[in-house]
Formats: structure tokens, sequence, C-alpha cells
């Protein structure tokens, strides 16, 4: 940049963003933001997408400050979308880091600015749920998503699920399953898949109970592997009574055992 401005050469407002893009994959932090101030010199007003790619590439760094003070000068300058938040929820997506990560999105809601594509609310129940966030949270930003309808379907909150369950947080999953899912959409196998696989790491008796009722409460009939997990709980807690039951049950409905059900019994 210096030698275009030596040699009287003015970058473009195109050149710019692609000097600005190129330091932000390469995580050059202090270059992309020579490139921006040069843009404000410039009188060129960066738009969200370029204070987007320089917060998440201070994030990527670490230098978390310096994310924050550009995103602050984005919000400023009105030129600020949700991409400018995302990269800031990601880095605080971690275990007891669910503060920042409210923080981040009350700074949003402040700033006006609404989610832009689904992608932004998957990256903020990932950071919710890894942060340790409590689950009225989780259910509150759900139901936002619920309010932008193109961006809200079952698999959705099967994802959101499943990235419960993941960080062990299976209470919070079965109070989405049932004030989220149960309610908006027709649970599916798939739903009952996941929940049972959180269930049967932590309770033997929830598990076979939820396998037992998943037809009456949601409609959904077991199949081969939803009894494989039921057995699985069981077998791992030694209850062989239950198992031997749970392997009846499956012939009385007509189902036929697999190689994964003669390996768990």
């Amino acid at each position: 940049m210096k030698k275009m401005n030596g040699k009287g050469i003015k970058p473009t407002k195109c050149m710019y963003r692609s000097m600005l893009q190129a330091y932000s994959r390469a995580h050059m932090v202090e270059q992309a933001e020579r490139v921006i101030k040069s843009m404000e010199e410039a009188e060129i007003k960066p738009n969200a997408n370029a204070y987007a790619q320089l917060i998440s590439c201070c994030c990527a760094t670490g230098e978390v400050r310096v994310a924050l003070k550009w995103l602050t000068n984005a919000i400023h300058n009105n030129s600020v979308d949700s991409d400018c938040f995302e990269g800031l929820i990601a880095y605080y997506g971690k275990p007891k880091a669910s503060e920042h990560v409210i923080k981040i999105l009350n700074l949003m809601d402040a700033a006006g600015v609404q989610p832009r594509h689904r992608d932004f609310y998957m990256t903020t129940f990932k950071a919710l749920s890894a942060s340790g966030a409590r689950s009225d949270h989780i259910i509150e930003w759900l139901c936002k998503m619920h309010d932008q309808e193109h961006f809200f379907d079952l698999r959705s909150c099967n994802e959101v699920m499943s990235t419960l369950i993941e960080h062990g947080d299976v209470d919070t999953a079965r109070s989405v399953l049932e004030n989220v899912a149960q309610k908006l959409f027709n649970p599916d196998q798939v739903t009952c898949q996941i929940m049972l696989s959180g269930l049967e790491k932590s309770s033997p008796e929830k598990a076979v109970s939820f396998l037992l009722n998943m037809l009456l409460s949601l409609g959904v009939a077991p199949n081969v592997a939803h009894y494989n997990s039921g057995l699985r709980a069981c077998s791992r807690f030694g209850d062989t009574r239950t198992v031997r039951g749970l392997i009846g049950l499956m012939t009385e409905s007509l189902l036929e055992p697999n190689a994964s059900t003669f390996e768990i019994a």
C-alpha cells in the first residue's frame, strides 16, 4: 500500500476489499487493521462484510479485545450485520463462558441486528451449549429462530438436541424436545434416536421409559436402532432382565435384531 501511495496510485474500493480479504485469511491482524483505517482515511466507508472479516481474523488469533473494539466501530458506523457478531459468539463457545456469549447476543439485540442466515443460529446454539448456558437461553433463541420460519425446521431442532447431548446436557435436550420439537413439529425417528443416545448414557430407566412410550407420546414407532439404544443402556448397568424383555418386545413387534443387537445382548 505504501508503494502505491508513493507512486500516487489511489487504491479502489475493490482493491481495499481484496487486500482485507487476503490479510484476514492469513490471520494478519495488524495489516488487516491498517486496510480498514486506510479506507476510513480515504473516506471509503467499510461495509459490514469488511468489519466481519476483520473481527473474525482477530478472534482466530485470540485478539478478542481488538475484535470487540472493531465491533464497536462497526455498530457506531452503522455498518454491522449478524456476521460481525458470529466470530465472537463462536470464540466464546467454550466451558464457563456463557455470560460472554449472552453479552454478545444482547449487544446484537441492542444494535437492532437480525440474524442473516441459518448458520448464525447453529453457531449460537453450539456456543450456548458448549459454554454451559441455561436451558432458558437456548429455548429463547429457538423461539427467535421460529419467528423467522425460513430458518426453522425439525432438522434445526434435531441439530440443537444433538449438540446439547454432545456436551452432556441431556436435560436441556429433553426440554427442547418437549417444549419446541413436540409442540411445533412431528418428531421423527432421528429426533428419538438423538434423545435415546443421551439417555442411554445417563439413566437406563429413563432410556427404557422413553423407548416404550415413543409411539404413544410422540407417534414414532421404535425401530431396531432405538431398541439397541435401550439395550445398551441396560447392558451398561448390568440389567440383564430388562435386556431379555426388550428383545422379547422386538420379536413381538416383528423387528429383526441386527448384528449390533447381538453384540449388545
